[in-house]
């Protein structure tokens, strides 16, 4: 099947994407680079603004004029206002956030833990997603990588490591 994924909004919504490309392909199916040319269309909406929020159901819009036979929207517009996605043309199924993560498990039938290991080779998403590695959320491990580094250097030297 030829895929087409769209997102709009944060790094999060492009990670997330980015995921669901990797898992399709894992599964055998390809990703296309525009509208035009795919079956299934996946958006990633957002809804931090009003104008984010216009801009989702307008990807929805453009992607069902161009052609798409079924579009499947998610994200967190789509989140907050699933009966109006429904009604945008071509969506066929609303995939609410706390499903997000097994939208392409169940949307094929398969079990999310084949999608469970990395891949060997990262390809960037065609078109305008011209990215290899996803956004990730870094903060957090950044702090964790900063205590290990901290207690590890400092346990090595014997002495103790800060406190906050």
């Amino acid at each position: 099947m030829k895929v087409y994924l769209d997102t709009v909004g944060c790094r999060l919504n492009q990670s997330e994407i980015e995921t669901m490309a990797r898992q399709f392909r894992a599964a055998g199916h390809e990703i296309v680079a525009s509208p035009e040319a795919a079956e299934l269309a996946v958006v990633n909406t957002c809804a931090v603004t009003n104008e984010a929020a216009a801009d989702s159901r307008g990807a929805i819009r453009r992607i069902a004029r161009a052609g798409a036979a079924e579009i499947i929207a998610t994200g967190c517009w789509t989140t907050l206002y699933p009966k109006q996605a429904e009604e945008l043309p071509s969506v066929r199924r609303v995939v609410l956030n706390d499903h997000k993560d097994r939208l392409v498990a169940d949307l094929l039938n398969l079990t999310p833990e084949l999608f469970d290991l990395e891949p060997i080779s990262r390809e960037p998403l065609p078109g305008l997603h011209r990215r290899t590695r996803a956004f990730i959320k870094s903060a957090g491990r950044m702090r964790q990588s900063l205590h290990f580094l901290r207690h590890h250097h400092c346990t090595r030297r014997g002495a103790q490591p800060p406190h906050r």
